[in-house]
């Protein structure tokens, strides 16, 4: 009785936060969340949320491409994101003559909608459970072993599941200990409908980005193409809107503080349960690392952006990815410091130890040891993951490795070799239609420059003896700049046009190939060394979380997010940020105008956008004399939750999730109600733009507006 109430009084810091916390599997809210949910205010079912026999809102919520979610809002397969998730597709539909990205896009008709290619979206049809399939590999099997029958006991189910348009896979949860396996329905054919001009898309920019308050339009329209029978087709100039079994009615009542929300979609990955020797290695060495090899390239990218059109363009999509999760980390670890979470969490181990009768200790202990032999290898990975390898000039000697294969291969025939060619230029023409030499080579230098401070010996590449002294490192870089074939785009095309076997010895000859070859061949056998102890970690973490869920039964566990479809709910609501700094929960248009500023390009803002804000010309969407714009909840989110939709109390859209706020970005380890706070765009300035200001009537008329 004594241990575990020391068990409670030590889990405290914990345990304040699990009445809100986690992203729970919406095939099990009735069982586990639907009294909670309906306690804090909600007025529908489990079965509203997720069904399979009747039609629920699972059905109007999916997969954005690879990492975003999106929803249904109108019955012909209109899909709603946001800005940044859209952003890379805009871009590929942009030129400087036509910049969609910039001007922004209304399509006043479906023929004027554009399709994006290789652009799809998910839907999840069902959820099954298989841990009693799956799970009776055991554990006493090497992991290589266990892995490989778990792959073949998963193939066979996916197998019996797949048939014409329904794809299945199997996912693991709780690091291992259950297996559930999905059913989807990928649709292939996805146009652009509209967008605001990326000044309201991103207004903000990174001054203002995971920080409160907001005022971003954060929003991209696309709509779902079909076959005549309603199902995922290739792209074809015959095909109709998809026709929506359900999609979301948007509320416009108004959001109050305090009112019910929840969230629905598909976030990327959280690390809820790791030990405190595995987080304190991100917090003191893997987040550091990659903040500040980062921000050395976004210096770079940053300055020759603003100064020329043409790189503003070609980097837009590759500066925002990469500038987004650098600040991320920054936000990270101020929240993993401020809350004492490596601290907190060696004295939850304790407390484990000592409940489980010492059962926990030598799982705890083992995961410190390997992530003590983990830690310099994982420092140098950092260098060459970051700092090397984003060195865009170094990933072209990948793209030729197969053409180095084929050629060595006295079988290969002629056929396979020109389909290889053909390939390549592709890739090679693609790869610098976003690409800038001028600003490569400077980010070359500094990379160069950073690798070789920080690098050990062992792992440093065989050029890097050439470095006496900074000149040294700046007359390397000219070489392989301007001496290398693979730096001249109209010499590569030449060369493949011109191709035969025999000439690949220039390519194994060429300065810039064996730049990039040997980083890549450096940096796969560390990760191939890195890979080898995450192996053994990975089976000491699911040996961890099984004992948690054993020792620990006041907790209430919820899986890792792994890009899975979740439901995560909570209230709207202010924060207290710090001492005599409170947030409040909404903004309004009226914050825009005081944050405009058209020589600061984070703040530029559309003229015809301001003028509409300053008349107050608002048709009917604005509340108290002004349109509502963003708004802060309690849902617990990460990456892969951009776009999703924040319901209300009757599961009525009444924003989409884009951000979450400075001071709570360590929860993707640890989340506190107080402080955790995701950032939603408000539908009235969804709305107000679409009408007033890209004046898609059109596309208000398809909507449902609860008003």
């Amino acid at each position: 009785m004594k241990k575990s109430i020391a068990l409670l009084f030590a889990l405290s810091f914990f345990l304040n936060a699990f009445s809100r916390e986690g992203m729970w599997l919406p095939q099990l809210l009735k069982e586990f969340n639907e009294t909670e949910m309906q306690q804090l205010g909600m007025k529908i079912t489990a079965e509203d949320i997720y069904s399979v026999n009747n039609g629920s809102l699972k059905d109007a919520i999916l997969q954005f491409g690879g990492g975003c979610t999106g929803e249904l809002i109108s019955s012909r397969g209109l899909l709603l994101t946001n800005h940044h998730c859209g952003f890379s597709n805009i871009q590929a539909l942009s030129t400087i003559e036509n910049n969609h990205l910039v001007n922004g896009f209304w399509a006043k008709s479906d023929s004027e909608e554009i399709p994006c290619p290789g652009l799809t979206v998910t839907f999840i049809k069902e959820i099954i459970d298989v841990t009693s399939i799956v799970g009776r590999v055991q554990e006493g099997q090497s992991e290589e072993v266990r892995n490989a029958t778990i792959k073949a006991i998963s193939d066979s189910i996916i197998a019996t599941y797949e048939k014409k348009n329904i794809k299945a896979l199997v996912k693991s949860f709780y690091g291992g200990n259950e297996y559930f396996l999905f059913l989807t329905e990928v649709f292939r054919d996805i146009r652009l409908v509209g967008t605001p001009p990326v000044s309201v898309g991103k207004f903000g920019g990174e001054t203002d980005n995971w920080l409160w308050p907001r005022h971003t339009g954060d929003f991209s329209m696309f709509r779902i193409y079909c076959d005549s029978t309603n199902k995922p087709a290739d792209y074809s100039k015959t095909n109709v809107p998809y026709k929506a079994g359900k999609f979301l009615e948007i509320n416009i009542e108004g959001v109050k503080e305090g009112d019910f929300t929840f969230i629905y979609g598909f976030p990327g990955k959280t690390n809820q349960y790791l030990t405190a020797s595995s987080l304190d290695l991100i917090y003191s060495q893997t987040n550091p690392n990659k903040i500040n090899i980062r921000e050395e390239r976004l210096n770079h990218w940053r300055s020759d952006m603003y100064s020329n059109d043409t790189i503003f363009l070609k980097y837009s999509s590759k500066f925002k990815t990469i500038s987004n999760y650098s600040k991320k980390w920054r936000g990270e670890n101020l929240g993993l410091k401020s809350f004492k979470v490596v601290e907190k969490k060696r004295e939850y181990e304790s407390m484990i130890i000592s409940e489980s009768n010492g059962k926990a200790k030598p799982i705890i202990d083992s995961i410190a040891i390997f992530n003590s032999r983990l830690k310099p290898l994982s420092h140098n990975q950092d260098y060459y993951v970051e700092a090397l390898q984003g060195i865009e000039f170094a990933q072209l000697a990948l793209k030729f490795q197969k053409l180095v294969t084929l050629s060595q291969n006295d079988t290969v025939g002629k056929e396979a070799l020109n389909k290889e060619l053909i390939r390549l230029k592709a890739d090679y023409r693609g790869f610098h239609k976003n690409y800038s030499k001028p600003t490569d080579k400077k980010v070359c230098f500094t990379m160069l420059k950073l690798a070789n401070s920080q690098l050990t010996k062992d792992y440093k590449p065989s050029f890097f003896s050439e470095f006496e002294n900074d000149e040294e490192i700046q007359n390397y870089t000219d070489k392989i700049f301007e001496k290398s074939l693979l730096s001249d785009s109209s010499a590569v095309i030449s060369y493949l046009d011109n191709f035969k076997k025999g000439k690949i010895k220039r390519l194994l000859k060429d300065e810039g190939y064996k730049f990039g070859k040997e980083i890549s061949s450096i940096a796969l056998n560390l990760s191939v060394q890195v890979a080898g102890l995450n192996v053994e970690l990975n089976k000491l973490q699911r040996k961890y979380i099984a004992l948690l869920r054993e020792t620990d039964k006041n907790r209430k566990y919820y899986p890792d997010a792994n890009s899975t479809l979740r439901v995560g709910y909570g209230n709207v609501n202010g924060m207290k940020a710090a001492d005599a700094k409170y947030y409040a929960f909404n903004t309004t248009t009226d914050g825009i105008l005081e944050k405009i500023d058209r020589d600061n390009p984070d703040f530029f803002f559309p003229v015809e956008l301001e003028e509409l804000i300053r008349k107050k010309d608002f048709g009917t969407y604005a509340i108290n004399g002004s349109v509502p714009v963003g708004f802060i909840s309690s849902n617990h989110t990460t990456g892969g939750n951009s776009g999703s939709p924040v319901l209300n109390a009757k599961g009525q859209l009444i924003g989409i999730n884009f951000d979450r706020l400075w001071e709570g970005n360590m929860s993707d380890y640890y989340f506190d109600e107080n402080t955790c706070r995701n950032i939603a765009m408000d539908m009235h300035y969804f709305l107000f733009i679409v009408e007033k200001f890209g004046k898609a009537t059109r596309l208000i008329e398809e909507m449902e507006i609860v008003r």
